[in-house]
């Protein structure tokens, strides 16, 4: 494999094969969750409002998170009920004067007061002033082993994520030359941030979480906020970094990805194939990059740091996962949507064609709005 393996920290130790997830039924017990986090807009200025509890508050339910048990079957069920959510959630934000948006950050203006204008109650997540929005993908349930080593192995895909799931190139009516401004934004607004390091036990991972709180950089381990990390609470992982999907099609994507990449990394710790093992500030080089770049610039080979046509990480990714894709029946769906993007372009270039086309950032809402209003 070209993008993830061939260049080490170290030399890598013998690492056990760790057992597979427990079935019911024949069925792994996993479950995949969705949460995301929606910019409210004013229906008329276009500028974001904080109107969230409101919004919150339709139905009587949890908003902008959903969750489908099951292997990958599942995911269909996760792509119904993310489009229930868009659904109920716009009809709410209209019945009180806004709009519901699925970008990374306010294109018109920015919440500079600090106020919280998502449409999700604040899951810390959010910058300084409150105007970025993403998507966390929740994985698991693993035990401690099992968790580290996924991570391990799912690390070194996090810059294809990234270039995939980039939404956020326009900020304060100007294009901000980032495809995830949002990413880079909270890089430098979190004290631990960046792709996680590799741990080579539980142990590890649970000794250095200690020295970062001993060490006052962070109160609690839930301010760890690296891109992928062992979630504090639960036995499971969570995925950070993306921005928040323009479509429901685009996050039905990222999920099969996360689940083939999870699959993948049992099968392979099973075969005793060691994890990939590519320097840290390379990763971190590359993830950077790909908040740049997004889908149409460069990314960078973690095999010699060499700069590459972005979607060639992309491509790695998709033939590391091939077999998962195909042996649960999700290869010809992620084979269409992935289509779809190397044709109309990622969120990110979508946002620029529009913005470049117009310069008006009032147009670019509206049109940004009228996506996620149709995503069902």
């Amino acid at each position: 494999m070209a993008h993830g393996r061939g260049v080490a920290d170290a030399a890598p130790a013998p690492r056990p094969a760790i057992p597979p997830a427990p079935a019911r039924g024949g069925a792994t017990p996993w479950t995949i969750g969705v949460e995301q986090q929606f910019l409210l807009v004013d229906a008329r200025t276009r500028e974001p409002v904080s109107r969230n509890a409101t919004v919150s508050a339709a139905d009587g339910q949890p908003v902008a998170s959903a969750i489908a048990r099951g292997p990958y079957s599942g995911v269909t069920a996760l792509g119904d009920r993310l489009r229930d959510t868009r659904r109920r959630l716009v009809r709410a934000a209209w019945a009180r004067g806004c709009r519901l948006v699925a970008t990374g950050t306010a294109p018109l203006s920015a919440a500079r007061d600090g106020r919280d204008t998502r449409a999700e109650p604040g899951t810390g997540d959010r910058a300084a002033d409150g105007d970025t929005y993403g998507c966390h993908i929740h994985m698991g349930p693993f035990d401690a082993d099992t968790a580290i080593e996924i991570s391990n192995r799912f690390r070194p895909w996090l810059p294809a994520l990234l270039a995939l799931t980039a939404n956020s190139p326009v900020r304060h009516n100007a294009d901000t030359g980032y495809a995830s401004s949002r990413y880079l934004r909270r890089s430098t607004t979190s004290p631990v941030s960046g792709p996680p390091p590799l741990f080579d036990s539980p142990t590890e991972y649970r000794q250095l979480t200690r020295a970062l709180i001993s060490s006052g950089l962070v109160a609690r381990s839930d301010m760890i906020r690296w891109d992928l990390r062992v979630a504090p609470l639960l036995p499971s992982l969570e995925l950070h970094m993306p921005d928040i999907a323009g479509t429901v099609d685009e996050l039905t994507l990222l999920a099969d990805l996360c689940l083939a990449l999870v699959r993948t990394a049992i099968a392979d710790a099973e075969r005793g194939i060691p994890p990939p093992r590519p320097p840290s500030a390379l990763l971190r080089a590359a993830c950077l990059r790909a908040a740049t770049d997004g889908l149409r610039g460069m990314g960078i080979a973690l095999s010699d740091g060499a700069l590459v046509p972005a979607w060639a990480p992309v491509n790695d990714l998709l033939r590391h996962v091939a077999p998962a894709l195909d042996a649960h029946g999700r290869a010809a769906i992620v084979a269409k949507q992935v289509a779809w993007l190397r044709a109309e372009g990622g969120g990110a270039d979508r946002q620029r064609r529009i913005f470049e086309h117009t310069h008006d950032a009032r147009r670019l809402v509206d049109l940004l709005a009228e996506q996620t209003e149709s995503a069902w």
